[in-house]
């Protein structure tokens, strides 16, 4: 669980400071996005946006009907 809340805090930080999701991000310190690869750092991600999504619902679970 402390890594899904390092990486959740940085999320919330990198959002917060520059209003956006990035791909990576650097789970070594907070609000920084991540580097290395084969292209710069990309706003927003499917991997990365998925995955925020799914780490948020197991440590505070919605209801899932639609009203």
């Amino acid at each position: 669980m402390e890594v899904t809340w390092r990486f959740l805090t940085n999320v919330q930080h990198t959002y917060d400071r520059e209003k956006k999701l990035v791909e990576k991000y650097d789970v070594s310190s907070t609000g920084t996005g991540g580097g290395g690869g084969e292209y710069p750092l990309q706003d927003g991600f499917g991997w990365t946006n998925g995955v925020t999504l799914k780490m948020l619902d197991l440590i505070c679970p919605q209801e899932k009907t639609v009203r």
